[in-house]
């Protein structure tokens, strides 16, 4: 099946009856303008599309369309009718190819029809008329639609309400036509789709949400919590088939064959998983498990996030062949199914309403009859209590009971509406007790029966009656045991959660409460009957998260995981990335320590398609008993592990108690106290403080802060500061702050980052860190520094921790169980500690050689360059320094890990062998390399750096000329950027006297042409040329880039013409400098700019002149002369049009600029002040629209 066939249609669908409905409303003078201002006309004055007016009928239908979008928003309402004719579309189009709709014609995939053979069933045309006069009366199939959609009304009323209310207004008309473009998506899905495959039908709805669902996972992005109508739509996710196949096949299926080993329904059955050898003791206990007279109506099933229906459909067909093995009647089974075994809930009323419907087509496939019997199948979506009025509850107890049973009764009624008060946030994740409710249905008909007139409050009374009923028929489900739970559950991290659904789970499930998968995976369990299945679809972090310990310990020591298939990353085709990492498993409810399960890996498979590939593959299956569970700290369920790794942790030294690992600071909102270091004045910075009092006592404001980033090895990612002036006073008064580990503040430690991309790395970190949570740290005494830092590079450690936690986050906890073993020769200890100290020299060279570090000397070319005559020559002397250093480093590290695969014994588990992508230093790259020579040439014209000092130059404070001899930086701490040199001080001049400085002016143009070729010249361009170009159009971006969208240099631009851009050093600002900018910059360029244009004016008017002498010349001339005069007039029609097109781009500039003036003259009167501390952020925005976008 073609998805993007599916997603097609009904995105489209959806944007279109949106649209219909919208047209609808205004038609009926319901616009979105005239609904908010409530200025809204009376029915009499509406007139339709033939010029009608409106019915009694449909003035009181539109009476109730008011009253709806007075109490629902403009769009809900709208979403609300697209989404019912899509819901009708979809099912009329499934049953006409099913031939469900008896007595019908098809419609949805039949050309037009002659109006005269359509078949109304339950309208005539008069009675659609009334409803909806301005139907073309000639259009057959409009009758015909809403004939099929009043028959889905009638055969099938809990899923398809009665359209005789206010939503028959908003018909979509010519909604079944073949030049309608939903009607035209729809038909390109393939019939063969519809035929048999009612699964077609989530797949559309998940599509028909996308778009919503999107815009709810930006909302998380942003930091914004799940509101209630926000959950449904962020925990929707279609269920792959063959995962439902096992889930049910291994669950349901197992508990027949189990009673009926010989059944034919085992070849049915694609992923049933064998049961592994066991040991007599344990064939024991599950021979008194099985039912071995099972009767398939004893069979209860509930999936308590159903969706769509995906797993109850299959759930469906097995038991119907469960019920013909066990000699049932084929006329009662579908209804029986429906009746007795299947049973599902959805905080989602739509997806609820889909399941109910695709299991009445599944029924209908087996019986023909069904449709006509008036089941309902027992699919509810969770409903609330919120509303119902207390009166009701008095009304509903029975006058003639006595006191103390109409007490009872009372408390009945008010403990159900307790229970399922805001359940629309909760879902199925509500704790249920049994009640005593076999009253209820009778109270409910009596009270019907009291209130027959039809007043406002005897019909308000009766609505609430029937949904306490309602609730009632949900607590019962909600409180029920069943044989097999089996779902799909939402997922939803705590931090997406709105406040009241995280105290919820916080106190129902404790612990596993911190995400919606881990809670439904405790209800799942209890819900299941003893010796019962749980068979569940998600994430995988309950197998390895400390904070999941506890619902960890409820499968391993009271049940048994009877298989698994390990998912990981990307087994959906709707989910890409390494955000949902799942797993499917069937848990048995018996306590079975000693089984052993069947598990399948597929994690290290990077599609969905090759995970299915590769299900059958010997090499991915494991035979594991839980209770070697045991063996790990935190008992992961590590499957995979060989018996050699488990001996490691046995043998090993928790690494806790060598150097116990420690959570830092959160300080509360980073935005506030966090920069990136290049952002502050370099001296309000305490670089290498040994204490919390030294710093204390250095008056300084920021300090290095190690926060995570990115994947790097051995040192490194030192980008960011902490206002920790004053031992932290602004942090430690801030409320949310939290100061955990404060003794440990500016001491080595070995860092980590905590959240990875599926590989660990850890650094050394030098004396004067603060850390965060992202960064937290370990903390070895001296003499085990390098030996620590060599353990946690190594690849045991990170083997170890993909036991210990294979999520994307690298928990303190986990590190400090990883198991950590000194060699008892002092020479191995000595070489390993030996190569440690030699990586970490390597990586801080590496990260010290590029600008972003704060030890940053100067750049590589001149470092390594020292003699060269071009450029060429000192980027291939770094090249070959580098590849040196990274031979040397990728060396270090595979003995490294030879040395550790030997002393833990694993030889036959790894290898040492480290990829080149794992080697985290960086190589040569003659673009990025050039770029950041370039980058580095931009500092010493700001004066940042200078080729006469080693580092940063300067960075605020006192501004020091002594610093620079051999090149000046500009003088007003401005560098225009222009397409041509009009200013001596402009940005290409000014590096290609950089360039001639360095490396000498015998080989400038060299040089020049070398850098050019590199930045990507063009051809009949110039070195200069395509240099300017690079500084107008790219250089921006990679400086933005290179200081993470915290730039150092702000570039003032005009707008889309490039007219004018000049540079400024944050550093250097002051008051006065959009002054500068304005006045010796921007105005000189609109002086110069309109000269231009007059002189090119005049030059036009003199071509034209030329040109009129010419064609006078011309006609004197003999014919044998023409030739040469007709290339002379192309040649001067060419430069014609160059000098027009000229001075229309001279044109559009000196309106930028004179418009971009009127701008930058408030600010430069209002002398904006900057203050670093602030950061650039902050500080950026100051200068409005003046500044270039960061982006």
């Amino acid at each position: 099946m073609d998805k993007s066939v599916l997603e097609r249609f009904a995105r489209a669908a959806r944007i279109q009856l949106i649209q219909g409905m919208e047209q609808r409303l205004i038609e009926l003078g319901l616009s979105q303008g005239n609904v908010e201002s409530g200025n809204i006309p009376g029915g009499d004055e509406i007139r339709l599309r033939a010029g009608e007016t409106l019915t009694n009928d449909q003035k009181k239908a539109r009476e109730e369309l008011i009253d709806e979008l007075r109490h629902n928003s403009y769009d809900e309402v709208v979403e609300q009718a697209a989404y019912a004719w899509f819901s009708r579309l979809v099912a009329v189009r499934f049953m006409e190819a099913n031939g469900y709709l008896s007595g019908l014609a098809r419609l949805m995939s039949v050309p037009e029809p002659n109006s005269n053979d359509a078949t109304i069933k339950s309208y005539s045309r008069h009675q659609i008329s009334r409803i909806l006069p301005d139907i073309n009366s000639n259009r057959a199939r409009d009758f015909r639609l809403l004939s099929q959609f009043a028959e889905l009304s009638r055969i099938m009323p809990f899923v398809f309400d009665d359209i005789e209310n206010w939503m028959k207004l908003l018909f979509p008309l010519n909604l079944p036509a073949e030049g309608y473009a939903t009607r035209k998506t729809l038909s390109e899905i393939p019939e063969d789709y519809w035929v048999d495959r009612v699964e077609i039908v989530g797949w559309l709805y998940q599509y028909y949400v996308s778009e919503k669902k999107d815009e709810v996972y930006a909302k998380f992005k942003k930091g914004e919590k799940a509101t209630r109508s926000d959950i449904p739509l962020a925990t929707q996710l279609f269920t792959p088939n063959w995962i439902v196949k096992y889930m049910v096949d291994n669950s349901l299926g197992r508990l027949w064959l189990e009673a009926r080993p010989d059944s034919n329904l085992r070849s049915k059955m694609d992923y049933y998983i064998e049961e592994a050898d066991q040991d007599k003791e344990v064939r024991g206990k599950l021979e008194a498990l099985a039912k071995k007279n099972i009767d398939p109506a004893e069979l209860s099933i509930i999936d308590p996030a159903c969706g769509s229906g995906h797993i109850l459909i299959y759930a469906f067909d097995l038991l119907y062949h469960m019920y013909l093995e066990a000699g049932y009647p084929r006329t009662c089974i579908a209804q029986m199914i429906l009746e007795q075994n299947l049973y599902g809930l959805d905080i989602d009323e739509r997806a609820a309403k889909l399941a109910a419907f695709a299991l009445m087509m599944q029924a209908r496939r087996w019986d023909p009859k069904i449709l006509d019997k008036g089941v309902r199948p027992n699919v509810f979506a969770v409903e609330e209590s919120n509303g119902i009025s207390k009166e009701v509850i008095e009304a509903l107890v029975d006058p003639n009971a006595s006191q103390t049973e109409q007490a009872g009764m009372q408390e009945e009624l008010l403990c159900l509406l307790e229970v399922f008060y805001n359940a629309k946030d909760y879902g199925a994740l509500i704790e249920v007790e049994d009640m005593n409710l076999d009253w209820l249905p009778a109270a409910v008909e009596r009270l019907k029966a009291e209130t027959q007139h039809d007043c406002r409050h005897s019909v308000m009374l009766k609505k609430d009656a029937e949904i306490i009923l309602r609730l009632a028929k949900q607590a019962g489900v909600m409180s029920g045991k069943y044989e097999v739970v089996v779902t799909n559950p939402p997922y939803m991290y705590r931090r997406n959660m709105n406040e009241r659904l995280k105290q919820h789970v916080r106190r129902l499930y404790g612990s596993s409460g911190a995400d919606l998968s881990s809670s439904f995976m405790e209800q799942c369990l209890s819900s299941t009957a003893d010796g019962g299945f749980t068979a569940l679809l998600t994430q995988h972090s309950w197998m390895f998260l400390i904070g999941l310990c506890d619902l960890r310990s409820k499968v391993i020591d009271q049940r048994a995981i009877y298989s698994m298939i390990h998912l990981g990353a990307r087994g959906f085709e709707t989910l890409g990335g390494e955000v949902v990492q799942s797993t499917a498993f069937v848990i048995r409810n018996a306590s079975l320590t000693e089984y052993k399960g069947r598990y399948v890996r597929l994690v290290d498979y990077d599609s969905p398609d090759s995970k299915i590939e590769e299900l059958d593959n010997e090499r991915n299956w494991y035979v594991f008993r839980t209770s070697q569970c045991r063996r790990v700290p935190g008992s992961p369920i590590a499957y995979w592990v060989a018996e050699e790794v488990l001996q490691a942790f046995e043998m090993g030294t928790r690494l806790a108690d060598i150097a116990q690992p420690r959570a830092g600071l959160q300080t509360g909102k980073n935005r506030q106290f966090l920069r990136l270091w290049h952002e502050v004045e370099m001296g309000r910075i305490g670089f290498a403080m040994c204490s919390r009092k030294e710093a204390e006592i250095s008056g300084k404001r920021w300090f290095p802060y190690n926060k995570g980033g990115k994947f790097r090895k051995w040192y490194g990612n030192c980008d960011y500061v902490v206002d920790w002036e004053d031992d932290g006073t602004r942090i430690r008064n801030f409320p949310g702050a939290y100061v955990r580990n404060p003794d440990y503040y500016f001491n080595p430690s070995v860092t980590w980052t905590f959240v990875g991309s599926s590989r660990f790395c850890a650094r050394y970190s030098p004396p004067g860190f603060l850390f965060d949570v992202g960064g937290s740290s370990a903390f070895p005494e001296d003499k085990d520094m390098l030996y620590v830092t060599a353990f946690l590079c190594s690849k045991p450690a990170y083997e170890f921790l993909k036991i210990l936690n294979p999520t994307l986050n690298f928990q303190v906890g986990n590190i400090a169980d990883v198991p950590i073993i000194f060699p008892d020769d002092p020479n191995v200890r000595f070489q390993i500690e030996s190569l440690a100290r030699s990586c970490i020299d390597i990586a801080c060279r590496d990260w010290d050689s590029y600008e972003t570090s704060w030890d940053f000397k100067r750049h590589p070319f001149l470092t390594y360059g020292t003699g060269a005559s071009t450029v060429e020559e000192a980027f291939r002397r770094w090249q070959e320094f580098v590849w040196s250093e990274f031979r040397e480093m990728k060396q270090n590290e595979e003995e490294i890990n030879r040395l550790f695969i030997e002393l833990y014994g694993l030889d036959g588990q790894m290898t040492p062998e480290v990829s080149c992508d794992d080697v985290t230093i960086c190589r040569a790259d003659r673009n990025q390399d050039v770029r950041s020579f370039i980058s580095y040439a931009v500092g010493c014209m700001f004066g940042r750096y200078s080729p006469d000092v080693e580092g940063i130059a300067f960075a605020g404070g006192e501004f020091d000329a002594s610093n620079y001899k051999t090149f000046i930086p500009n003088e007003d701490g401005v560098i225009p950027i222009l397409d041509e040199e009009y200013f001596e001080d402009d940005i290409v001049s000014r590096f290609v006297e950089f360039v001639e400085t360095c490396f000498g002016k015998k080989s400038l143009d060299e040089n020049l042409n070398w850098i050019a070729k590199t930045l990507g010249m063009r051809a009949g361009e110039s070195d200069r040329d395509a240099i300017r170009r690079y500084f107008l159009d790219e250089f921006y971006k990679d400086h933005v880039r290179m200081y993470r969208k915290r730039p150092i240099y702000w570039m003032f631009s005009s707008g889309k013409q490039k007219a004018f851009n000049a540079l400024i050093y944050m550093h250097r600002y002051r008051p006065d400098t959009v002054e500068i900018v304005r006045t010796r910059y921007l105005l000189r360029l609109e002086e110069m700019i309109d000269e231009e244009i007059r002189r090119l004016e005049q030059s036009v008017e003199r071509d034209a002149l030329e040109t009129s002498h010419a064609q006078l010349h011309v006609k004197a001339q003999a014919t044998k002369q023409l030739a040469t005069v007709d290339r002379q007039r192309a040649k001067v029609s060419g430069q014609r049009t160059k000098i027009n097109r000229e001075l229309i781009k001279r044109k559009r500039q000196l309106d930028e600029l004179r418009e971009y003036d009127d701008n930058i003259r408030l600010l430069a009167d209002g002398s904006v002040h900057i203050n670093l501390d602030y950061g650039v952020a902050a500080n950026y925005a100051k200068f409005k629209d003046v500044l270039r976008p960061i982006t």
